[in-house]
């Protein structure tokens, strides 16, 4: 059974996509078939992004970025290659955040 069916757990970053990992930080996956096709951090979209998820600013960019001009282009561009998820990057891994937990 896909781990999609239920709540995402880690996934690693494949030797495929690994040019576009950058370290720790929140990011946007476009997932298909339990494997990371693409890979966008949210400072690449909003290079003032402070990484943090814990700040009320932080918050209601995560929860409203589908309404956020800013981030649309880049989502529908992910869109197309696989369900999109908001998570965080770290040690060549991506985890799923639960706030939304897809786009």
């Amino acid at each position: 059974m896909s781990m999609f069916r239920k709540k995402p757990a880690a996934l690693k970053i494949t030797d495929s996509i690994a040019h576009k990992y950058q370290g720790p930080g929140v990011a946007l996956a476009a997932c298909m078939n339990d494997k990371i096709i693409d890979l966008v951090y949210l400072t690449d979209i909003f290079p003032d992004f402070d990484g943090s998820i814990n700040s009320p600013k932080s918050i209601d960019l995560l929860t409203n970025l589908m309404e956020n001009p800013k981030a649309a282009p880049t989502i529908q561009k992910l869109q197309t290659q696989g369900k999109v998820y908001t998570g965080m990057c770290n040690e060549n891994e991506f985890v799923v955040l639960r706030l939304g937990w897809y786009i």
